[in-house]
């Protein structure tokens, strides 16, 4: 039971140190078509696809742990709620980290891209700069992220 416990902590603690940077621009800043002539604006605004990701999510532990391994952490007077893990996702391609465990807290600012249905992270904490590629998906208001075989799951706030 100590090892399932150790595995979920470092699971936890592993999707912290995920980070992402850097971003796409598109360097064309021409306001003229190829005949010279101003050009005539899209009045067709291009969604944003990465928009369904932005906000603050909140990893769903009891979703995520058997009855075995909830009624473990229980017998070692861990509850479900002192544990709290959220990401938060901004339109500028930065967001917040949010870990705590049994009244220790860890915040860390990161930056993200995402393509092809993979979300990379880049975080420093205490010194170190880590950059982690996830698998992601999206339904509704549930994300669910993938790391080296470890699903996480986490609810829209």
């Amino acid at each position: 039971m100590k090892k399932t416990i150790a595995i979920l902590l470092v699971a936890l603690m592993a999707l912290t140190l995920f980070a992402a940077c850097g971003s796409k621009t598109d360097n064309d800043n021409s306001d003229k078509n190829d005949a010279g002539e101003p050009a005539k604006s899209d009045p067709t605004p291009v969604p944003d696809p990465n928009a369904e990701l932005y906000g603050t999510w909140a990893v769903d532990f009891a979703s995520m742990m058997s009855e075995e391994e909830k009624a473990a952490m229980e017998a070692m007077g861990v509850s479900l709620d002192q544990l709290k893990m959220e990401f938060t996702f901004n339109a500028d391609g930065t967001g917040k980290a949010v870990m705590e465990m049994m009244g220790e807290s860890e915040n860390a600012d990161f930056t993200y891209t995402v393509k092809d249905g993979k979300l990379e992270m880049t975080m420093t904490v205490d010194g170190e700069t880590n950059t982690q590629t996830t698998d992601y998906t999206l339904d509704g208001d549930t994300l669910t992220m993938t790391v080296e075989d470890e699903t996480m799951t986490f609810k829209r706030k």
